[in-house]
């Protein structure tokens, strides 16, 4: 087992099947067929006032299933082909569903009911679960700060192979837990995302709630368990880092805490975990396996940037979600204040933050005794970073002038996409940490 332990690569091999084996049990896989999941079984439906109507077992059929809501009339889903085959809608009366043939196109009206899908693969469906650009997110910050770790100064030697396993370890059980913290607010969030993020696995129909609570709790067992099993070296950093940043993202996300019901605390909780808990936590994780120091001013100043770069996100992200925040009494700042307010009040965060970076970087290149590729790197850096300040304020402007009402479909369109520009700097910040504090 020790020397599993020391083998990401035979662990992963060991574990991975074994989770993809039970997730395809649960969504009711054929063992040989294509891997993908369809929205045949859906979990909760009963309690969610659904009937499945069995399919047809003629052979050569293609699979048919409808789920009705009960007692209810208007125009809803009701029917789905699957495999590719078009979706056919249903008028719903109380005697029954009449299907409306010959229409190419389906609606939810009114109850946003979940619609069946065609079958999609499962692992394309996860990894939208898992919100890709957070995952991004935390295996760039990862991979930078083991490496920003193994640049600190006074190091004689170091390992490169306990580092190497170190990374694979705090990469393997990072991604996990992300896909945990994400994962498990969707679920609480199922009925405001029909309105605000429509497209997510669960709204859209490609994931049942129960493989998804599955998914979640797995992927918590799986990113907390084996560290404290098997991890070979010092676990307490990797162990409060993971734990820390699940706790954090169950109380943020789950009664009766959900801490984002309260924008204040709400962002708080973000902050602490993209900001000091991540930074400080991998950080400590890789300087312990090598034998540096595990909280030194560098780490701290990281630190410091991206619990500021924290801020705009945990503020941003609920801006483009204001119409069904709104609609469902989430009183975040983008509804107490004005989506517009918010999104100038960020800007000008995280302009000012990269300036004021750009400036230290630009003080750090006359340091005496500085070696001129420091100073070549540092001035890089400090260039980005001023012409990225200029970037995301012109940006802002310009957004600003052209979204219209903060209600509008052209707002929130166009908001997400800004808000996902700022995740694009968030890895640029990551790739060149290592540039920036060189040598400190």
């Amino acid at each position: 087992l020790e020397e599993m332990a020391r083998s990401p690569a035979v662990l992963g091999l060991l574990l991975g099947p074994a989770l993809l084996s039970a997730l395809q049990m649960v969504a009711g896989f054929v063992p040989g067929s294509a891997m993908g999941l369809g929205f045949a079984a859906v979990s909760g439906h009963e309690r969610a006032g659904f009937v499945q109507h069995p399919p047809s077992l003629r052979r050569g059929a293609v699979p048919r299933a409808a789920m009705l809501r009960r007692g209810e009339s208007g125009t809803g889903w009701a029917a789905a082909q699957f495999r590719g085959t078009r979706i056919t809608p249903a008028r719903m009366t109380a005697g029954g569903a009449e299907l409306i043939e010959g229409s190419g196109s389906v609606g939810a009206e009114g109850g946003g009911e979940v619609a069946i899908q065609p079958k999609k693969n499962f692992l394309l469906v996860l990894w939208e679960f898992s919100r890709p650009h957070t995952i991004i997110g935390s295996v760039l910050s990862i991979v930078s700060l083991h490496l920003f770790a193994a640049s600190a100064p006074g190091l004689s030697a170091i390992n490169l192979s306990a580092l190497s396993v170190a990374m694979a370890w705090a990469l393997a059980c990072g991604a996990l837990i992300n896909l945990y913290v994400t994962g498990l607010n969707q679920l609480f969030d199922i009925d405001i995302d029909k309105v605000n993020k429509p497209y997510l696995p669960i709204p859209a129909g490609y994931l049942s709630e129960k493989v998804a609570w599955i998914s979640v709790l797995a992927a918590l067992v799986l990113g907390t368990v084996p560290i404290a099993l098997w991890y070979p070296y010092a676990k307490l950093p990797l162990l409060a880092t993971t734990i820390g940043s699940a706790l954090l993202g169950t109380a943020y996300s789950a009664p009766p805490v959900r801490l984002k019901r309260f924008p204040l605390l709400a962002a708080f909780c973000i902050i602490v975990v993209r900001g000091t808990l991540i930074n400080l936590g991998f950080y400590a994780h890789a300087a312990s396996v090598i034998g540096a120091e595990l909280f030194p001013l560098r780490s701290c100043l990281a630190a410091t940037y991206f619990a500021l770069f924290g801020v705009v996100i945990a503020t941003m992200k609920d801006v483009p979600d204001v119409k069904g925040d709104r609609l469902f009494q989430v009183r975040t700042f983008s509804v107490r204040i004005g989506a517009r307010r918010i999104l100038e009040g960020s800007t000008w965060t995280l302009a000012a933050t990269l300036a004021l970076t750009g400036c230290a970087c630009i003080w750090g290149v006359w340091s005496e005794g500085l070696p001129l590729a420091l100073r070549v790197c540092r001035g890089l850096v400090a260039a980005a970073a001023l012409s990225t300040a200029v970037y995301v304020r012109r940006s802002c402007v310009g957004l600003l002038e052209r979204a219209g009402d903060e209600d509008s479909e052209t707002f929130s369109k166009e908001v997400f996409a800004y808000y996902m520009g700022l995740w694009k700097i968030f890895y640029a910040s990551y790739i060149l940490l290592p540039l920036a504090i060189l040598g400190c």
